[in-house]
C-alpha cells in the first residue's frame, strides 16, 4: 500500500482532513471510521471466542470481518484518488463523457465501502446472538459507528450521482437497498442487545 494513508500515523491523516484541500475528505473519513468500527467488532468476536467451547462459527465471522476491513482500508485510499482524478477532469475542462467516467469511479468507491459496512452489520446481527452481556455496549457502539458511516457514504453517493449528465438508476436502486438493509440490521441488533 505505497502512498496509503495506512502507512502513516493516524495524526497525519487527521491533519490532512483538516487542511483546505479537496482530499482526503468525507469518503476517506467515513471509510476509516467504518474500518475502526470493524476492528471493534473483531475484538468483540475474539473475546467471545475465548469464552466458548466451540469457536468455529465465530472464526467464520472474524474471517468475514477481516475481509471487509481490507475492503474498507482500500476504499479509504481509493476515495481520495478517485475524487482527485475527477477534479483534474474539471480543472482540465475534460469532455462530459470523461467527467462522467471519473465521477462514476467517485461513486463506486463510497458505494463499495457502504456495501462492505452493511455486510459487517449483517455479521454483527449474528454476533449479537453469541456475545456475552458485558460486550453488548461495545457491539452497540460499533453498530452505531458503522450505521453513521454508511449514512455518510450514501450521502456522498447521492451528491455524486447528481453530478452525472445521465441518470444511473442501478446506483439509485442499490443505494435504496443498502439504506433499507442498514435500517433493518440496526434495529434488530440494537433490540437484541437491548
Amino acid at each position: 500500500m505505497e502512498n496509503s494513508l495506512w502507512a502513516s500515523p493516524l495524526n497525519v491523516f487527521d491533519s490532512a482532513l483538516a487542511e483546505p484541500r479537496a482530499s482526503p475528505a468525507a469518503g476517506s473519513a467515513a471509510a476509516v471510521s467504518a474500518r475502526f468500527a470493524v476492528s471493534l467488532v473483531i475484538k468483540i468476536l475474539a473475546i467471545t471466542k475465548a469464552r466458548v467451547a466451540d469457536g468455529s462459527q465465530i472464526d467464520l465471522l472474524i474471517a468475514s470481518a477481516r475481509r471487509e476491513s481490507g475492503i474498507l482500508a482500500q476504499a479509504a485510499d481509493d476515495d481520495s484518488a478517485a475524487f482527485a482524478t475527477y477534479l483534474d477532469c474539471i480543472r482540465n475542462a475534460a469532455d462530459e463523457k470523461r467527467r462522467d467516467l471519473m465521477m462514476l469511479k467517485a461513486i463506486e468507491v463510497p458505494l463499495n465501502a457502504a456495501r462492505s459496512a452493511v455486510r459487517v452489520l449483517g455479521l454483527s446481527r449474528e454476533a449479537a446472538l453469541l456475545i456475552p452481556a458485558f460486550l453488548r455496549a461495545d457491539l452497540g457502539a460499533a453498530v452505531l459507528l458503522l450505521s453513521g458511516c454508511v449514512r455518510a457514504l450514501l450521502m456522498i453517493v447521492d451528491y455524486n450521482l447528481k453530478q452525472l449528465s445521465l441518470a444511473q438508476p442501478e446506483f439509485v436502486a442499490e443505494r435504496i437497498s443498502l439504506a433499507r438493509q442498514l435500517a433493518a440490521d440496526e434495529e434488530v441488533i440494537l433490540s437484541t442487545i437491548g
